[in-house]
C-alpha cells in the first residue's frame, strides 16, 4: 500500500514522483485512479474511437510521416490509433486538416450511460 510521501516510480520514463492523495493502479489492461483506497468515478461521460489508422492507410502514410506533419512523436500517433490517448483539440484539428476531414469524421464519439 502506498502512503502519502512514498515515491512512485513510473516504469516508462523512470521518473519518480511523490505520492500525495491519489494512487494510480496500473495493470496491463486497466488503469484506475484511487482516492483514499476507493475507486474514483469516471467524470468523462464520453468515449471516442479513432479512425486515424484508416485515413492514414488510405493515404499510404506512415505513423512517422503523420507525426512529423502535426508536430508530435510517432508514439503519440500510435497511442491515438489505439484509443489510449485523448488528443487536445488543436492536435485533433491538425490531424483532421492533414486528411481534409472534420474532427467528427476522424473520431466516433459515444456517450456512456
Amino acid at each position: 500500500m502506498l502512503l502519502p510521501g512514498n515515491r512512485i516510480r513510473d516504469r516508462h520514463n523512470l521518473s519518480s514522483t511523490k505520492c500525495k492523495k491519489y494512487v494510480m493502479l496500473v495493470s496491463h489492461k486497466t488503469c484506475k485512479m484511487m482516492k483514499d483506497g476507493e475507486p474514483m468515478t469516471n467524470k468523462n461521460k464520453y468515449q471516442f474511437d479513432s479512425k486515424i489508422h484508416i485515413y492514414r492507410a488510405t493515404k499510404r502514410m506512415t505513423q512517422q510521416e503523420l507525426a512529423d506533419l502535426v508536430g508530435v512523436s510517432r508514439q503519440t500517433i500510435m497511442q491515438l490509433e489505439r484509443n489510449r490517448y485523448n488528443p487536445s483539440m488543436l492536435l485533433a484539428y491538425s490531424i483532421a486538416k492533414v486528411f481534409e476531414v472534420t474532427i467528427e469524421d476522424l473520431f466516433d464519439f459515444k456517450e456512456e450511460h
